[in-house]
């Protein structure tokens, strides 16, 4: 079972807007549809251009309008592999993403975390109140937030664990709260962190399961809805695949959620 869920924020940013919408892709088991939002065929209909242009990411409007769709050239994409040591079972995957986001003219930047040695984080805050954006703690961890807030899209790679993340890219999430503002707003009803920046990346989230569990996946899928909006992303998809899948399904699963990601609901 593949699994595919976004979610689009038209007006990304502006506290008048209206509540997120979910869209389930697939057909799912009935637990998965336990959801509070009930989906829109316009949402599905609405294009990731005027998305991204209502959203505040001009960039991504004006590529998505002069090109085919799914065409979008010079997008930035960081693709962040949170795989344990030893496991090489996300490596193919990782390709997968890689060529189906170079087939879309995206500019992709890899990094396997396991080779980079971060930290855990310390929770003493000073990237909000000492050095507003800046993790006091000086390692690998400083660069690739770096090169998230100057990104146009973040994949995060994951082994699922019991509906999150694995540690390796927990450690980075956790490290990287510095890109929003320690002062809150009200969003949705809910109190969340301001943006820092003018502009967020949207998030593609792929999630790889041992035994398909959909309970498993819809914590999982749950996750990544919270935490983009956490990190103001305009758009959002998260997909599971299965470490039994072979390569064609795998590619198959990439690119309807990459497709669904960059046009939403057009032609990839």
């Amino acid at each position: 079972m593949q699994l595919i869920s976004s979610m689009v924020r038209p007006g990304a940013g502006n506290p008048a807007r209206g509540p997120p919408r979910s869209i389930w892709l697939q057909d799912i088991r009935p637990v998965l549809m336990r959801r509070q939002v009930v989906p829109r065929a316009s949402d599905i209909r609405q294009s990731a251009a005027s998305i991204l242009e209502e959203s505040g990411m001009p960039g991504w409007s004006r590529r998505a309008r002069a090109l085919p769709p799914g065409l979008i050239p010079d997008m930035r994409a960081l693709i962040l592999n949170g795989a344990l040591a030893g496991d090489e079972g996300l490596r193919p995957i990782e390709e997968a993403l890689g060529s189906a986001l170079s087939a879309r003219g995206c500019a992709v930047e890899r990094i396997r975390l396991r080779d980079v040695f971060i930290a855990y984080c310390k929770g003493c805050f000073d990237c909000w109140v000492k050095t507003p954006g800046v993790c006091a703690t000086k390692d690998g961890a400083g660069s690739i937030t770096r090169a998230m807030a100057r990104s146009d899209l973040i994949v995060l790679l994951s082994p699922i664990t019991f509906g999150g993340y694995s540690s390796e890219l927990k450690k980075v999430l956790d490290r990287s709260i510095g890109i929003v503002s320690p002062f809150f707003t009200r969003l949705h009803g809910e109190v969340h962190h301001k943006p820092r920046y003018a502009r967020y990346p949207a998030l593609l989230a792929i999630g790889v399961t041992e035994d398909r569990d959909p309970a498993e996946a819809q914590i999982f899928a749950r996750l990544v809805d919270r935490n983009a909006i956490n990190y103001h992303a305009p758009a959002h998809v998260a997909a599971i695949v299965s470490r039994d899948d072979s390569p064609g399904q795998i590619r198959t699963a990439i690119g309807r959620a990459v497709a669904q990601l960059l046009v939403q609901g057009g032609a990839a």
